[in-house]
């Protein structure tokens, strides 16, 4: 069709081939490569060895081209990169987290290990895809993001976050408002009450209760959405009880 629309732009930054293929092959491979993560996570537990976790996220990520000072999710590693190789401690290490969706297309690894041996710290940054986000979090000293959902459930998992653009959850008190070079040091935790607070008010005024999957969650999450829009209690707390009581506008019967 682009001789109907010779002025169309995708925003995904490959073709769409490339991504199916690279989703085919990291679906085929997800098993063994989310083995080597854990395995890795285990092995730093085990030795008590220090490290931070940096997820990324996907490359043509409306999170990340229009709520970030970056332009792609490569550009933001570098910089994730070049400061804890500036001002990390020489036993700390890395362990980057690529997206579970991400195709491929973007070397990682190669981009990483080439990075290590620019600046002279071989050994000390790890690649991973999938595994255990409970196991990763267990003695994790801090994660640093963009704005990653990832960083959200790391809070709620009492672990230090740095975000480096806009998230819904960059509160203060919720993530550290220290600079990255300092984080990388003494990283601020979060506020246990306060991540608490965030999250249930989060879910009242954003979220609907169900499934996409079928089932009584289909339901739920039918009526629910029903209510909301009929009783104009769109982004607002739904009052308990709510739901057993008729639409407007519907017979009760």
């Amino acid at each position: 069709l682009r001789p109907l629309y010779p002025h169309y732009h995708s925003h995904k930054p490959v073709s769409t081939m490339k991504i199916y293929a690279g989703t085919g092959w990291n679906l085929l491979t997800s098993k063994r490569t989310a083995r080597k993560s854990d395995a890795l996570v285990h092995e730093f537990n085990k030795r008590k060895q220090r490290y931070f976790v940096a997820a990324l996220q996907m490359e043509g990520d409306f999170s990340i081209t229009a709520y970030s000072p970056f332009r792609s999710v490569r550009e933001s590693l570098m910089v994730m990169l070049e400061s804890f190789a500036e001002h990390a401690p020489n036993d700390l290490h890395l362990i980057i987290r690529i997206h579970p969706l991400d195709p491929g297309v973007t070397p990682w690894l190669s981009v990483v290990r080439d990075f290590e041996e620019r600046m002279k710290i071989a050994g000390r940054i790890h690649v991973t895809r999938g595994g255990s986000i409970d196991n990763l979090f267990e003695s994790c000293l801090g994660l640093v993001t963009v704005n990653s959902t990832l960083g959200l459930r790391a809070v709620c998992s009492g672990v230090p976050v740095k975000t480096l653009g806009q998230a819904i959850y960059a509160v203060d008190g919720v993530v550290s408002s220290q600079k990255l070079e300092q984080f990388w040091h003494e990283p601020n935790g979060p506020d246990d009450a306060l991540c608490k607070l965030f999250v249930n008010t989060l879910a009242a005024v954003t979220q609907i209760r169900g499934t996409l999957y079928g089932g009584p969650g289909l339901v739920h999450a039918i009526r629910e959405s029903l209510y909301r829009l009929a009783a104009n209690q769109v982004n607002i707390p739904l009052p308990v009880g709510d739901l057993n009581a008729p639409l407007p506008g519907t017979n009760p019967s």
